[in-house]
Parts: C-alpha cells; structure tokens; sequence
C-alpha cells in the first residue's frame, strides 16, 4: 500500500494534509508529489517511477482538465491554464529532468516520507 500526498510546502493547508497524511496512515508507505511552486524546500530522499511518452501525454491531458477551486465557489470559471507551472512545456520539462536523474527519457520524482516494506 502507498499514499500519495503533497509536501509541506509553503501554504497551511498543503502542511495540515501532509501532517494528517502521516498521522493517519501509520505503517504505510507515504510518497510526497514535488509542487513546482514550492521550490527550494528540503525535499525527503527522492523516489523515482520512471514513464513512457504515453504516460506524459495521459498526464499532460489530465492536467488540462484542472479547473480551480473557484468554480465550487461560483467565482467564475478560471482555469489553471493561465500559470505558467501547469503549461504543457514546463510539466514535459519537469519529467525529462527526473528522467536524467534515474536514466530514463521520462520518470517522475517523489519524496519519501516513510517507506515501510
């Protein structure tokens, strides 16, 4: 079993689910997804799961469906489409740097918090 949360970077919130993430699945393994908008914070060891174009095309399509919490809100319909971090470049960018590091044309880089095996 692993869990997959986000780091405790920067925002209150993103640390409350980590915190909780940790406390509530004890003795399972906990992977943290990297946020581009958060750098410069101490990362845990890094784990690398290595992809396949098609991996980044499906990631790459998920993502432009990302809508912003404003619309739950009736604010509107803002996309996150407009930030430079989501663009499509910068996302394939990300994924062939890990890639480097793991010797793979793509991979994607998580966090370990707590590996139990």
């Amino acid at each position: 079993e692993i869990i997959l949360c986000n780091e405790a970077a920067h925002h209150q919130d993103h640390v409350a689910l980590h915190d909780e993430a940790l406390r509530v699945f004890f003795g399972v393994t906990v992977l943290t997804f990297w946020n581009l908008r958060a750098q410069g914070v101490a990362r845990s060891g890094p784990a690398y799961e290595r992809l396949e174009r098609a991996d980044v095309d499906c990631k790459l399509a998920s993502l432009s469906h990302y809508r912003d919490l404003q619309i739950t809100a009736g604010m509107g319909a803002t996309t996150y489409s407009s930030k430079q971090y989501m663009h499509p470049d910068v996302v394939t960018a990300r994924m062939y740097c890990d890639g480097v590091w793991c010797g793979a044309e793509y991979a994607e880089s998580f966090g370990v918090e707590r590996l139990v095996s």
